[in-house]
This record gives structure tokens, sequence and C-alpha cells, in this order.
């Protein structure tokens, strides 16, 4: 099977990963054993506590992606909450992570389709490269996680959507099983919440994300089916026919007047 095939039998359709999800907790047997899973790792305490629907992006910020989830978010029978991974290495060589230090505006031509209309440079690439992006200080010296959370909350005031940080979990995580960095991280995905993801397969980093997915991603999502025998529950934040477009990471021009 091809790495494309494999990176669309990653995902759940929504509708279906909610049912999936409602079954699945109410079966017993597998919830102790999901349960037996975390006992030396625990799952993190806000997907203990209740299922969620969960986006995991480097830092929250007001662009098209996150207007999707949180469009999505108001229509689930679940609450939802974003993981950011604060304390990760800024590296502009990662797409995600490139979009949030110089942030692309679009502009919506007469068909609807966006273009591009212009881009800023928030933050020093050369300088701030390799530190935590908690550590870094914009260009105008606001704090880099402060300056994407302002921007939020000015442009999305209607955002009621939990943001945690939960880089402390996350590293321990990998830690627990470096052959296996993502089993722990898609296996609260089982029964415990759905993951709002694309895995996109052409964007730039420091290895491809095809690598990327095909190195961590999919042992971990095989693994988790073959000991459970069930799949993490996994939702395409946007078609999977559209995710190797780079445009869910633009901001609405609108957002340009924020900065």
């Amino acid at each position: 099977m091809s790495i494309f095939s494999e990176t669309a039998a990653l995902y759940t359709p929504l509708t279906q990963a909610l049912h999936e999800l409602e079954r699945r907790r109410k079966d017993p047997s597998l919830v102790r054993k999901i349960e037996d899973f975390f006992s030396a790792y625990p799952a993190t305490p806000e997907l203990a506590k209740e299922p969620r629907a969960v986006m995991a992006p480097p830092l929250a910020s007001p662009n098209l992606e996150f207007n999707y989830f949180l469009d999505v978010h108001k229509h689930l029978p679940i609450k939802s909450i974003l993981y950011e991974y604060r304390q990760d290495k800024f590296v502009h060589l990662n797409f995600e992570k490139h979009c949030l230090g110089e942030m692309t505006f679009f502009r919506e031509d007469s068909h609807g389709r966006k273009e591009v209309a212009g881009s800023v440079r928030v933050v020093d690439f050369g300088k701030d490269q390799g530190k935590p992006m908690s550590d870094i200080k914009t260009l105008s010296g606001e704090n880099f996680v402060d300056f994407h959370h302002r921007l939020v909350s000015q442009y999305r005031p209607d955002a009621d959507i939990e943001i945690v940080d939960f880089s402390e979990w996350f590293r321990g995580s990998r830690n627990f099983m470096p052959e296996l960095p993502y089993l722990r991280y898609l296996g609260l995905f089982l029964t415990n919440g759905i993951l709002f993801s694309n895995f996109i397969i052409d964007s730039t980093n420091e290895e491809s994300q095809t690598s990327f997915t095909d190195n961590y991603v999919l042992p971990a999502f095989r693994k988790l089916e073959e000991i459970f025998g069930i799949a993490p529950l996994i939702v395409p934040i946007e078609p999977i026919d559209t995710d190797t477009e780079h445009h869910w990471c633009y901001y609405s021009e609108e957002v340009r007047k924020l900065i």
C-alpha cells in the first residue's frame, strides 16, 4: 500500500467517529484494557475526565485551520480542547512553525478562491532558530505564545475552546517508549477523544512530512490496531483531497490589522 493510501486510511468520518467513540466507551472490557494501557503513564487529565474533540497545533492562532475547527466545535456533542506543544523548538523549516513566524494573509477573489495578499515576519528566524517557542519574543517584544493568543482573543472573541500546554505530558509520552514515540499520544484517541488533524504529505520540513508520517505516525497507529483491534479516531480538519494545500495556515487580512 502506498503512503498516500495509508495516510488516507488513518481517517474516520466525523459522524462515524462520534458514533464509534460512544460505542467504545460503553464497552467495559475495552475501557478496562485501555485504562491498563495508561496505568504506567496516565492519559492527559482533561481527556481522563471526559471525552474531548482535540486539535493539537504548535500554538493556537486564528488561521483558517483554527477557524474551521472552531466552527465545527460549535456543533459537536462533546467539548473541545486545543493542546499546544509550547516548549517545542522553533524550527523555521517546519511548515507549521514557519507559518506562525511569518504570517501569510489571503483575500478571496470574485469566485471565492483564496489568493495571497502578502505576509509579515513577526520573529527573527536566525536568532530564534532552535529556541523553545515559549521563550521567543516577537520583533515588537511580545512573547510569541502571548502574541498568537492575543490574536485569537481579538479576532475570535467567541472562541470558547480551552487551550492547554501539554508539553510536559507529550515529552514524557515520547520518552516512555522511544521506539514508538507517538504510541501514547495516538492512544488518547481510542476511547478518550477524537483527534482533528491533517497529516499532509508535501510540507517542507527537516525531514519530509511523508517521512514523519511513515516513520512515526503509521507505526504507532498500526501497533494500537494490533493491540486493541481498533484504530485511533482521527478526523481530517479539511477534506483529504485538499490536504496538500497550504492555505489552511493562512490568515484573513483582518488579522493583519491586529498585529
